[in-house]
């Protein structure tokens, strides 16, 4: 099969971990992240500049599923969001790695 020369200008990709509880278990959670789909030349300007990886987060997200309040109610997505979600300690490592993990081709299992 060909490759096409224009890929989408958005991304979507799962979040995934585990948060230890009180009692020490570790509780799974998923969260699904829309972000623009930066090219070669935009991740080298983005992640050379001293911009944190939360401003970078806030600067490419686009939307989400799957982030709920204290209440099990769905959190829309906005920068002020993100920013509170991304206080949870490790959590913006791992959307940093999800996304570029899935932005770019990779080989084909």
């Amino acid at each position: 099969m060909a490759i096409k020369i224009v890929v989408s200008n958005k991304v979507g990709f799962k979040v995934k971990g585990n948060i230890t509880n009180e009692a020490g278990i570790p509780e799974p959670f998923e969260f699904t992240v829309v972000a623009e789909r930066l090219d070669t030349d935009g991740i080298e300007a983005t992640t050379r500049s001293e911009a944190s990886m939360v401003d970078f987060l806030a600067q490419i997200i686009t939307d989400w599923k799957g982030v709920k309040d204290e209440d099990g109610a769905p959190v829309p997505y906005s920068e002020e969001a993100l920013r509170q979600l991304c206080k949870i300690a490790g959590l913006v490592g791992l959307m940093f790695s999800a996304y570029f993990a899935e932005v770019g081709a990779k080989a084909k299992n």
